[in-house]
């Protein structure tokens, strides 16, 4: 909504209702995009967690079943 806001204000262009949807819907999913493409290297890693966080996260981890592979 902001990309639209601000071409309407700085620009004083008027855009129609399907170029804004276009534009808002293409950043979203440009946005979840990136997300996903860094997420490995931004949620992931345990450093990344914030110090506040880090009790419940270890306390999860202990309580988590680990995953048994049965031989067929």
């Amino acid at each position: 909504m902001n990309a639209i806001t601000s071409v309407r204000i700085f620009y004083a262009q008027h855009m129609s209702f399907f170029v804004a949807l276009l534009i808002i819907i293409t950043s979203q999913v440009m946005g979840f995009g990136w997300a996903g493409i860094f997420r490995r290297y931004l949620v992931e890693p345990p450093a990344m967690w914030w110090p506040s966080n880090l009790v419940q996260v270890s306390l999860f981890r202990y309580h988590k079943p680990a995953r048994v592979i049965l031989d067929q």
